[in-house]
């Protein structure tokens, strides 16, 4: 459910004869006068339908508030809380949003076109670091972004499904897990932007700047890409499809990622017949793939960080230049694996609070068959290779640094 009930406080008579005087300043007349409310209460009230243009908000508290329609251009909203609002139609097309939340908030159809959602730095209220805009969870269905600046922004799992970013800077910002289908992004800047795991289907890339962007885990198939510059972005092959289950599960997967596992869910494809799978430049980090059969498949430029592939099938797989860090190869087959220029190593290991440990897991290959697989090229830090099996693997032409084993 998205904002709050119809249960919303009608506001005061203070504020009613604020909002008068403001009307009467923004129509020229006499007697108006700018309406300015530092950090203001406008908690769960009804304000729907009443303008707010040009006024002088930051640091305003709307959160539950009920606001379809309401005119909020060009106003001040500086570090303001819109969390789980009601905002259809909104207009904060030119407002000055920087830092506000609006995690949770409903801006189905809402327009922000030309608005600055940049980070904002409270250094007046004792809090001198920069605090991003945020639409964590929002419904941001059909909403309008056009020309608004919208650089570092976290839209971690939003739904902006046929929302609009035509032309805007979306620099460095966060959309991993969010639902961008049928989204127009065309001719945006998504340079250095995290779409890992978003749902593109249909959305237009056209002419858009994706340089070094983060899109492990996007299905880009059936976007239009006419134009765009992936020069240096993490992205899958277009050509190559997922399959719909796999797919669907990475979906679920990288939004586990993106919140510390509060929300989605863990891949888990144990005792699955996934030969030929490719996953090359996909975010497998923690996906179980014990006990499957993964001949033939790929995984090359993948992370692959406590990634599980106990007793599976992984004969002919190509891992090349992956990220290989604290994964479990216990008693698999990887004859004839292919591992040119992988980087493979232990992996840090981090205690419920996020903080370091100061325990680190081994790439753990104990057992495993590595009979003809191919090294070449790659660095081997501190994995465990006991009672493995390497005749005619090409060992000696990694870079290989206290490793067990052999």
């Amino acid at each position: 459910m998205y904002g709050s009930a119809d249960v919303g406080l009608t506001i005061t008579a203070d504020l009613a004869h604020r909002l008068k005087a403001h009307l009467a300043f923004l129509m020229g007349r006499s007697g108006g006068v700018r309406l300015s409310l530092r950090q203001g209460n406008f908690r769960e009230m009804r304000v729907r339908r009443l303008s707010f243009r040009r006024a002088n908000l930051p640091g305003c508290d709307f959160s539950r508030c009920r606001g379809e329609a309401t005119d909020f251009r060009e106003a001040d909203l500086f570090g303001a809380d819109f969390s789980w609002a009601t905002l259809e139609k909104a207009d904060l097309s030119g407002a000055d949003l920087k830092g506000a939340n609006f995690c949770m908030a409903d801006l189905r159809d809402a327009v922000l076109r030309g608005a600055d959602l940049r980070p904002g730095q409270f250094v007046a209220w004792n809090d001198p670091t920069p605090r991003r805009t945020r639409f964590g969870g929002a419904n941001l269905q059909g909403a309008d972004f056009g020309g608004a600046k919208v650089e570092q922004v976290e839209f971690g799992e939003a739904s902006a499904m046929g929302a609009s970013f035509r032309d805007t800077v979306l620099y460095a910002t966060n959309l991993a897990g969010s639902d961008l289908t049928g989204a127009d992004l065309s001719n945006s800047n998504l340079k250095g932007a995290n779409l890992m795991g978003a749902t593109m289907d249909g959305a237009d890339l056209s002419g858009a700047n994706l340089t070094d962007a983060n899109l492990r885990n996007v299905d880009l198939s059936q976007c239009n890409l006419r134009g765009a510059n992936l020069t240096g972005a993490i992205v899958r092959d277009p050509e190559v499809p997922l399959r719909d289950d796999v797919k669907f599960a990475l979906r679920h997967h990288s939004k586990w990622l993106a919140s510390n596992g509060e929300t989605g869910a863990r891949a888990v494809f144990q005792d699955a017949d996934l030969s030929g799978l490719d996953l090359s430049d996909c975010d497998v980090r923690g996906v179980s793939f014990d006990r499957s059969n993964l001949k033939g498949s790929r995984f090359s430029r993948a992370s692959l960080v406590f990634t599980s592939f106990r007793d599976s099938d992984l004969s002919g797989t190509d891992f090349s230049f992956a990220k290989i860090s604290g994964a479990n190869f216990v008693g698999t087959d990887l004859s004839d694996a292919v591992f040119i220029g992988a980087d493979i190593g232990p992996a840090e290991i981090y205690n419920k609070g996020g903080g370091q440990s100061g325990r680190r897991a081994r790439a753990d290959f104990k057992r495993a068959r590595l009979v003809g697989a191919d090294f070449s090229g790659a660095k081997v830090v501190d994995a465990d290779f006991t009672e493995s099996e390497i005749a005619n693997a090409r060992l000696k032409a990694a870079n290989l640094k206290s490793c067990i084993g052999l």
